[in-house]
């Protein structure tokens, strides 16, 4: 009975993920890593994310791959990509607690703010200072990515007032994390197999295996989720990110 609470459990939180992840183009690993985590440990929770997020995720980036703004991704993704191996580094040795509760309030706060001005792409700082803040934002999303999987926050942040068309901002919100979950693979293949540490053993190969029948679940999800995408307005849309935000910020500051 027990296994079959567990499987139920799995499955609603995949769906949930998935359906986020097709609405607002992120969101799936800051909803369904702290589930997997908690129910198979946190490297192993971490692998069945990332297996799901490349799949599916890559997926969903295909269908929108036309609405992608490069112009914005290309600078953005060589700094996220470089700390993104830096976070799968950390998290081979350690945690960062006191990254994920500073995270868990600025995401938060950002939250609170999209969801008053949806409308105006008014953050200052990124309006004064794009070019920093891409380096700055950019570089935290790939490391938060490479550590557990949720990089949405910052990424949302910056990407949220360089881009204003809903449809494109979903569409390059996917094509970022299929880049960068593409280059997880490699990390954690590169972790296990050639630098032989500790990610090649506990059940790794099971979680990747609980992970491909997770699928059908999750491409619902996303389907579903891209479906009612398109029914939103922008403010709508926006307003949505910024709950998606405001929940993702909780979770990091009492997971």
């Amino acid at each position: 009975m027990f296994n079959l609470w567990l499987v139920a459990v799995v499955v609603v939180a995949v769906f949930v993920a998935f359906f986020i992840n097709g609405l607002a183009g992120f969101g799936a690993g800051l909803i369904l890593v702290p589930v997997v985590v908690l129910l198979f440990g946190v490297r192993q929770g971490v692998v069945m994310g990332l297996f799901l997020s490349l799949l599916v995720g890559g997926y969903l980036s295909l269908l929108t791959w036309k609405d992608v703004d490069w112009s914005v991704l290309r600078p953005i993704l060589g700094g996220a990509s470089l700390f993104c191996w830096i976070g799968a580094l950390f998290l081979s040795v350690g945690e960062g607690r006191w990254l994920q509760i500073g995270l868990g309030g600025m995401t938060m706060s950002y939250g609170l703010y999209l969801w008053w001005v949806p409308d105006e792409g008014a953050w200052w700082l990124v309006r004064h200072y794009p070019r920093k803040m891409s380096l700055l934002l950019g570089g935290l999303s790939g490391f938060l990515q490479g550590v557990y999987g949720t990089g949405g926050p910052p990424i949302v942040m910056l990407l949220s007032q360089l881009v204003r068309d809903k449809r494109v901002l979903r569409a390059t919100l996917l094509a970022y994390f299929f880049v960068l979950n593409g280059l997880r693979v490699l990390i954690v293949g590169w972790l296990a197999y050639v630098a032989k540490s500790d990610w090649g053993e506990g059940g790794l190969g099971m979680a990747g295996l609980v992970g491909v029948g997770m699928v059908g679940p999750a491409v619902l999800g996303g389907l579903v989720g891209v479906r009612f995408q398109e029914r939103l307005s922008e403010v709508g849309f926006r307003r949505v990110v910024a709950g998606i935000l405001v929940v993702s910020g909780l979770v990091l500051l009492v997971g």
